[in-house]
């Protein structure tokens, strides 16, 4: 659906309290999308509710509810109501999945976690992923204020060390104090990717924006 159709769709439900079918195929449409893009979400999504088909039908009445709930937001914004949605939407799906207890990760192979890191900072892969998707800028922005959570100077050091090889801070502190950051600091961040079940391109854009705002001030200041 065009942009302003849609945008139009949207405010007639909010306003009007009426849905229409392409609105609800719109709804639809982009919670197909976000499960198909990651089988950790399918198998979980299919395990809480029987069928993924079910699930479709189930999340989108559920979100047209959320939409009522929020439509001063959707009416007060002047642009982007698409990638609004899509963020509730996928904050939704992650949130069932988590009152379930699954494990969603960007990566299975949890050993590996800094060798993936490492390859996705230096892959053109990423570069061309990222240069037409709307909607992973929009998730990696939301999940960049999540890592501000966490402590800065820990969070630099682990991450510079991984992609880069360097210490940007603690210099007074022995090897195994080092160490100990790193596992820490690893196992954290493993936790909070798992909470808010993102992908890998998402999660590596959040970090290229965090450490451009926040670790390069650290560096900069040591």
């Amino acid at each position: 659906m065009k942009k302003d159709l849609f945008r139009k769709e949207l405010l007639n439900y909010i306003i009007n309290n009426k849905v229409s079918e392409k609105f609800l195929n719109s709804v639809k449409g982009i919670v197909i999308s976000i499960i198909s893009k990651n089988k950790t979400y399918q198998s979980g999504i299919k395990a809480c509710y029987g069928s993924i088909e079910d699930a479709i039908n189930e999340i989108s009445n559920d979100i047209l509810i959320k939409i009522r709930n929020k439509a001063h937001i959707f009416k007060n914004l002047s642009d982007n109501h698409g990638a609004y949605l899509y963020t509730m939407i996928k904050n939704h799906i992650v949130d069932i999945l988590r009152n379930y207890r699954f494990n969603i990760s960007l990566d299975n192979e949890s050993d590996d976690f800094e060798n993936r890191i490492e390859y996705f900072f230096h892959s053109e892969d990423l570069n061309d992923s990222l240069s037409d998707s709307s909607e992973t800028v929009v998730v990696a922005q939301y999940f960049f204020k999540e890592l501000c959570k966490m402590n800065d100077e820990y969070l630099c050091f682990y991450l510079y060390k991984v992609s880069r090889s360097e210490e940007i801070c603690f210099s007074e502190k022995t090897k195994n104090a080092k160490y100990k950051i790193i596992q820490r600091t690893k196992e954290k961040l493993k936790k909070l990717v798992q909470e808010n079940g993102i992908t890998e391109k998402e999660f590596l854009l959040a970090i290229r924006i965090y450490m451009s705002e926040i670790c390069e001030k650290l560096r900069n200041n040591k």
